[in-house]
């Protein structure tokens, strides 16, 4: 198992160095001029060129990339373009209210998702399997910043019960919450619901059932305990994806984390900001994808003896 995570780790690397590239080729190529956002379109020529050679884009692509490279493997990842601060600074301030609201959508969304999602595979075909999965496909299909704005709508203008956007505590996270879990725990229920319909047609669970187990010895010890390897990969990278892709609620919310942070770096083309903030989130998803891994071996003994060999 250790030498496993060892190579995992390892493979971090040149993943990295893949990412990387494709976002500084993106933010290089695409439109606009991060100079002019700078200095403003009536800058004199002499000071936009100053500044041209001063962040170097004057040099080819590939001689400023390699330089980034170069920069990034003594920990140096430039400073912002707008804030002229070292990139980090503003990232650490933002990262942990995202990574607050990652956690809490995806433990909401995990807590209604699988045990609905059992229930359903266990009633198949009854009303409520029914009901769960109209749901299911109901909040799949919604998109996120209408169903942000109808519980601002509802909660916040109607009823008054919460705040409408900012963060003012902890109240401040319950609609942003809800919005982004509730999409996820569409997907974990069916998942749920599919995986354990298939194990529960195994030939060791009608063993199980023929040695005089009881249904719920046999749900809950047997079938899902195998059920949740598919669900548990869907879970780390539904994970992955709040923590890069909470932008538009955080728009809706007005919430300052990360992902407003990098929706306005891309407008105003601050490309160490963008990259120090996508390299962040990439390390983050090998880590989530390493860790569902290891819980991959301990929740099944054949996974954990395939990594022993």
């Amino acid at each position: 198992m250790v030498k496993y995570i060892i190579k995992r780790l390892l493979l971090v690397f040149p993943v990295l160095l893949g990412v990387s590239f494709i976002v500084f080729a993106v933010m290089s190529f695409a439109p606009g001029d991060p100079v002019t956002m700078i200095l403003g379109e009536q800058a004199p020529v002499e000071a936009r060129e100053q500044l041209r050679e001063e962040l170097g884009l004057n040099d080819p692509f590939f001689t400023r990339y390699f330089n980034y490279i170069k920069d990034a493997l003594h920990l140096d990842f430039g400073e912002s373009y707008r804030s002229q601060r070292p990139v980090f600074e503003e990232i650490f301030a933002r990262f942990p209210v995202t990574v607050k609201l990652a956690i809490s959508s995806i433990i909401v969304a995990v807590l209604i998702g699988v045990p609905l999602g059992v229930l359903s595979a266990v009633k198949q075909y009854s009303i409520l399997d029914t009901i769960n999965s109209v749901m299911a496909m109901l909040l799949a299909a919604i998109p996120g910043f209408w169903l942000g704005l109808i519980m601002i709508l509802v909660f916040s203008l109607g009823l008054r019960w919460l705040p409408p956007n900012g963060i003012s505590g902890w109240t401040s996270y319950i609609l942003p919450t809800i919005s982004l879990s509730l999409p996820v725990a569409a997907q974990i229920l069916r998942l749920t619901r599919s995986a354990m319909l298939e194990t529960i047609q195994q030939d060791y669970i009608r063993t199980a059932k023929g040695k005089g187990a009881t249904k719920r010895v046999v749900i809950f010890k047997y079938a899902l305990k195998n059920a949740l390897l598919p669900v548990i990969t869907v879970i780390g990278m539904q994970f992955g994806t709040l923590l890069g892709g909470t932008v538009i609620t955080e728009t809706v919310y007005a919430i300052p984390g990360l992902g407003t942070l990098v929706v306005n770096a891309i407008r105003t083309k601050d490309t160490p900001q963008v990259m120090a903030a996508v390299l962040l989130l990439s390390v983050v998803f090998c880590i989530i994808m390493l860790i569902v891994d290891i819980l991959y071996a301990l929740i099944d003994p054949r996974v954990s003896a395939r990594y022993s060999k």
